[in-house]
Formats: C-alpha cells, sequence, structure tokens
C-alpha cells in the first residue's frame, strides 16, 4: 500500500507517544530516527484530531451494530488480509476439537466441521478479550486513514462501525462472536493451514497422536 497523507502535528504526536512507551515495550527505535528528529519533533502537547474523527462523529452504537455482520468483507482489504489471531489460541482451538471429537470423530468430515464452526465461535470468544479488543480497535481505526484513501467514505466508515462494535462487544451480551470480522480471524487460519495441508487435529488415544483434520 501506498503512504497517505496525514496531518504533521497528527503524525509528530503519534510518534512522541509510542516513544514514551519505549521503556515500557522494550521495542527498538528504528535506526536513523535521530538522524531525522527534525521532522518528528516538535510535537504537540495535546493530541490532534484523528485523521478519521469527522466519520468517526457520526457513528453511534446503533450504525455500527448494524454494520457489524458484514464486517467479515473487511478482511479482503490489503489493510487487513494478514490478521490472524496468536498461533497458540489456534493450537488450543484444534485441540479441542480433538477432545471432543476423539480418534474416530475426526475421521468423519461432517463431524469435524461442525465442530471447528462451534469452537472457532468459543475461540473468538476466549482471544478476544477486552485488552485485545482494544488493540484490535485502535489498529482497525488507524487501518481506516489507508482505506478511506483507496475506498472512500463509506468503505472506511464500515471500518469504524466494526470496530466500534468491537470495542463494545461483551462476553454476555454481544460477544465477540457476534462479530464476523473478529470469527474471521480463525476461519482464515483454519484456512491457511488446510492450503499448506498442515490442518492437524491433536488426538490423544493411547499414545499420543495427531491425525490430519478430515474436512
Amino acid at each position: 500500500m501506498a503512504p497517505v497523507p496525514v496531518s504533521v502535528e497528527w503524525a509528530r504526536h503519534r510518534i512522541a507517544s509510542l516513544r514514551k512507551q519505549n521503556a515500557i515495550t522494550g521495542q527498538i527505535v528504528p535506526l536513523g530516527f535521530h538522524a531525522c528528529r527534525d521532522l518528528a519533533e516538535p510535537a504537540p502537547e495535546a493530541e490532534p484530531a484523528h485523521p478519521v474523527a469527522d466519520l468517526e462523529a457520526a457513528m453511534t452504537s446503533e450504525k455500527a451494530w448494524a454494520l457489524a455482520p458484514a464486517s467479515r468483507t473487511l478482511h479482503d482489504e490489503p489493510e487487513f488480509r494478514s490478521w490472524l489471531p496468536d498461533r497458540g489460541a489456534v493450537d488450543e482451538m484444534l485441540q479441542k476439537v480433538g477432545e471432543r471429537l476423539g480418534a474416530d470423530g475426526v475421521k468423519d468430515p461432517e463431524k469435524v466441521n461442525d465442530a471447528l464452526r462451534e469452537e472457532i465461535d468459543a475461540a473468538t470468544d476466549r482471544f478476544f478479550g477486552p485488552e485485545v479488543r482494544g488493540v484490535v480497535a485502535a489498529r482497525m481505526r488507524d487501518s481506516a486513514i489507508s482505506v478511506r484513501v483507496r475506498r472512500g467514505d463509506e468503505r472506511a466508515t464500515e471500518v469504524l462501525g466494526a470496530a466500534k462494535a468491537v470495542t463494545e462487544a461483551g462476553l454476555i451480551t454481544s460477544p465477540p462472536r457476534e462479530i464476523p470480522f473478529l470469527v474471521a480471524f480463525f476461519q482464515k487460519a483454519i484456512g491457511f493451514l488446510a492450503q499448506k495441508n498442515a490442518l492437524r487435529v491433536p488426538v490423544r488415544g493411547p499414545d499420543p497422536e495427531e491425525t490430519p483434520a478430515a474436512t
């Protein structure tokens, strides 16, 4: 994707905010940063308006949840194509499928597909806790800047609506599994493993073994 224009003030404030987190995260400052500090400084003390703040102003909770059912298609955009859950969360989900079906069950494609659908929903709820959802929503908000330039206000609004729904999701009412954008993380992960012929459902019998999943 090509770079997109944002205000200098907003970019400087974002850089300064992330540098303050450096002592906590331990992330490495890009080589050569100090040579171009005159571009990144001085940073404004107050955070300038986000580049998509004007679109967010009209985003209500009702509108966000109306847009959420179609949010699966956002993964077709280059900004989101590579977004996946942690591999550990995927492995945990597959392990639960194996525990549920057993060695005989994983040989039945229909049973495997049914179990995967249910375990994907459960894994979505487990993985996307409040902290993770906050990170995802913030990154979606920033991604909307690029989407807006490429696809226009309508598509960027769809991103912001999904992001608001992600933020508002709960454990009891409106759980993460009700947001297709989040469910698609695990669906994509399963699809990628299947494409690589690497989809394995761990099945524990007399001797631990891994059985290829019938899909």
